[in-house]
């Protein structure tokens, strides 16, 4: 009967020897003279230690270096004629319009920009030029610096609220009936502003300008009478529904800038018969006075020289 090996030492009397076929497991002689393995050395040096500290390894993420920036450089022009938008606003922005990174430029007068180093990612791109439809979209910031855009933008037609436009009459002027009698059309009228449009020295030269009328002089060279032509007769000259007659010159009564109106009559069926029945026809003046620039009517200090002005001449009639 085989009995197996119990332990490490020798051989004991009537034990089996080792198989030689394990060479490997050489004994090894202590200063006693017995053999002892290897392996078993290792495990009793095992028991006296302990085992050995098992650490786990984790992988380590490898860090990835950022991307190098992107400068994004381009252009801004007129979708219809391809013109250069100098002043355009161009906005590269990640996040909302309270807080957002990017970059912020100007169009040059050539409509070119060039903004800062930027990181690659996702933009919102925004232009905006005045007259002009706002593009806003999102580009993708990317690839080999300089990266370059082209932007067109449509022209935007401006509609433009409806203006209302208010005539603003004169008071005396509606009191005294012209507007009516303008909107009549039984003779040419002129009003203060159409009047010193055409800058006149007296009043002589605004009437000067109607169709069929002649100034006659007489024996005053610088005072002329107002003559109509066709019908070879003079006007009554009517100053704030004061007639003062044919015979009157008006340059020595009232200058061009007194007059807040004029009408002109050529022909007595014309004239309102309250005015006026000379059947030539009248001239129909209303002024303001120099004491009262806001449309008072002619002065009565002008209606009495008018008066002396107009007895003198009646006289001097032969």
């Amino acid at each position: 009967m085989h009995s197996c090996p119990l332990g490490f030492g020798g051989t004991e009397p009537g034990s089996v020897r080792a198989p030689r076929a394990v060479p490997a497991r050489r004994p090894v002689r202590t200063s006693q003279g017995r053999a002892v393995y290897v392996p078993a050395l290792l495990a009793f040096l095992l028991l006296l230690v302990g085992p050995p500290a098992v650490h786990a390894h984790h992988p380590v993420a490898e860090a990835i270096p950022d991307a190098d920036p992107v400068v994004v450089v381009g252009s801004v022009v007129d979708r219809e004629d391809d013109r250069p938008l100098s002043g355009a606003q161009v906005r590269l922005r990640q996040g909302t319009d309270e807080s957002w990174i990017g970059a912020e430029v100007t169009t040059n007068e050539d409509g070119e920009f060039r903004t800062p180093p930027l990181r690659p990612g996702t933009y919102t791109l925004s232009v905006r030029s005045l007259g002009y439809h706002t593009l806003e979209q999102e580009v993708e910031v990317e690839g080999a610096s300089p990266m370059t855009i082209s932007v067109e933008l449509a022209r935007e037609v401006l509609e433009l609220e409806g203006i209302a436009v208010v005539a603003t009459r004169n008071p005396y002027l509606q009191d005294s009936g012209f507007y009516e009698r303008q909107r009549a059309g039984f003779g040419p009228t002129l009003t203060r502003e159409e009047i010193l449009a055409r800058s006149p020295r007296h009043m002589t030269d605004v009437v000067r300008g109607f169709a069929g009328v002649e100034l006659v002089y007489g024996n005053s060279p610088t005072a002329p009478f107002v003559f109509f032509r066709r019908l070879g007769c003079r006007p009554d000259i009517v100053i704030d529904g004061a007639n003062y007659g044919p015979d009157t010159r008006m340059d020595d009564l009232v200058q061009p800038n007194n007059v807040q109106g004029l009408e002109l009559y050529r022909g007595g069926s014309s004239v309102p018969p309250t005015l006026s029945t000379n059947p030539c026809g009248a001239i129909l003046l209303w002024t303001m006075s120099d004491d009262f620039p806001d449309g008072e009517r002619f002065g009565w200090t002008r209606v009495a020289i008018g008066v002396v002005v107009l007895g003198i001449t009646q006289l001097l009639r032969p």
